[in-house]
């Protein structure tokens, strides 16, 4: 047995924002957008997957550009020897002991 899944348009999506934000229920936004609870609750389990993956990659990249930025001040690596991009990994293999 093969399910059918809804694809909601950024208009729904607006819809059941803004109806999380009015503190309304996943029943109560099924009900009134005409889809079951469950297509709502993984529309805002997929939204939600999706900032905190997007949150965590610039949070990634920030404290990569602070750690190369320290070390860049301390001198503890060789700008010859990075390449772009730089990511941990190679910070780790040209810190100069």
């Amino acid at each position: 047995l093969m399910m059918s899944y809804k694809h909601l348009n950024s208009c729904d999506r607006k819809v059941i924002k803004k109806m999380l934000e009015d503190k309304k229920s996943i029943r109560t936004i099924a009900a009134y957008m005409g889809y079951s609870p469950s297509t709502i609750s993984r529309e805002i389990r997929r939204s939600t997957d999706a900032n905190v993956s997007k949150a965590k990659g610039e949070a990634l990249i920030h404290a990569n550009y602070l750690l190369l930025h320290v070390l860049l001040l301390s001198e503890l690596i060789d700008l010859t020897k990075l390449q772009e991009p730089v990511i941990f990994q190679q910070l780790s293999c040209v810190i100069q002991g």
